[in-house]
């Protein structure tokens, strides 16, 4: 049983890209606003696609910012 909980590890999530920024993602704080900008950029975006639980945050990532990703 645990008397005091404390935090040891943490997971970033962060949206790279060319210096370019075809998408101009750069500067924005939300991720859902991101992917909104990538999609209808038509920018390309490249995911793991492996069912891994960094893949699973990133599909919920998509359906959080309302879209469905194609490719």
């Amino acid at each position: 049983f645990f008397v005091e909980r404390k935090y040891l590890m943490y997971n970033d999530f962060v949206i790279v890209g060319p210096a370019e920024d075809p998408a101009g993602i750069k500067g924005l704080a939300s991720a859902a606003e991101a992917l909104r900008k990538i999609q209808t950029a038509q920018a390309a975006f490249v995911s793991r696609s492996d069912q891994s639980g960094t893949h699973k945050k990133e599909q919920r990532l998509w359906e959080a910012a309302g879209l469905s990703p194609k490719g």
